[in-house]
């Protein structure tokens, strides 16, 4: 007796049990998308038509024939996983037989029953499955202001978790000119509010993955002068949420501890504007 296993239609699949020339079983189900719940179940259905018991349903069961494909990517590869199973489970011979191999069920059991043997069988696919397609992340452009704060030799930077020193920054919001912005980045994130902006340094630009995007990000950064230290807020439980503390480095102590060339070269180009 010789199972046979057909799912590489992936709306419908097909089995047939096999007891001799004369006695083939054959059962149709629908099985969209449904492959892995029904297919064990609807096999046991077939062996119990044809055996009319429950009992000792794979006793007598010789091998399992299975079409390997080429057919839908999770339709076949159920097909062939639950016949190397069985095989595998039962002890059984196995066979695959390639649907452009044959035209009737017929020849399927003809030619799968002379390639039986103790094996597993590989599927074949007729496109590659989309789960291993990378799928292109969205990009998302993100427009940010801010800069450098200098005071009496020594530039303003912070501190994150990460120990990487950073200066001020953040997003444009919508209406928003960019110098206001870097003001108001500025401001925000280093607590003092008497400052003054005395150039523009540049625009750096870097990128990061997020689990559902690709940031490209342009920074707008200034230099600014500290006017007075009397005018400071109190940073609030958010910022320490992202960052450990403000430090204030001399230009050479701040080129050594960061790890972004484009801070350095903004520290080079303040350093040039401040002391001429």
């Amino acid at each position: 007796m010789f199972l046979v296993i057909d799912t590489t239609d992936h709306k419908k699949s097909s089995l047939l049990l096999v007891k001799s020339k004369q006695q083939v079983f054959l059962h149709k189900f629908r099985s969209e998308y449904q492959q892995s719940e029904k297919l064990v179940a609807e096999i046991e259905k077939l062996l119990v038509k044809a055996k009319q018991s429950k009992k000792s349903l794979f006793r007598g069961l010789k091998g399992v024939i299975v079409v390997t494909g080429p057919g839908g990517f999770t339709s076949v590869r159920i097909g062939v996983t639950v016949a190397n199973t069985l095989a595998w489970a039962l002890g059984l011979k196995i066979a695959g037989v390639a649907k452009y191999e044959f035209h009737t069920y017929d020849e399927l059991i003809i030619i799968g029953q002379k390639r039986l043997k103790k094996q597993t069988v590989e599927p074949i696919y007729d496109q590659e499955p989309n789960i291993t397609i990378k799928k292109p992340k969205k990009i998302i452009k993100d427009l940010c202001a801010g800069g450098l704060i200098y005071h009496q030799g020594k530039y303003l930077l912070i501190e994150k978790e990460n120990n990487e020193l950073i200066y001020p920054k953040g997003h444009i919001e919508k209406g928003e000119s960019v110098e206001k912005a870097a003001l108001r980045e500025v401001k925000e994130e280093s607590g003092y509010q008497d400052l003054e902006l005395v150039i523009k340094l540049g625009v750096a630009h870097f990128q990061y993955h997020s689990a559902l995007a690709q940031h490209k990000v342009t920074v707008h950064t200034y230099l600014f002068k500290l006017k007075s230290q009397k005018q400071k807020k109190k940073l609030g439980a958010d910022w320490y949420e992202q960052f450990r503390q403000v430090l204030w480095l001399t230009a050479a102590q701040a080129k050594k501890k960061v790890h972004f060339e484009n801070i350095k070269k903004f520290i080079d180009k303040a350093e040039k504007v401040i002391k001429p």
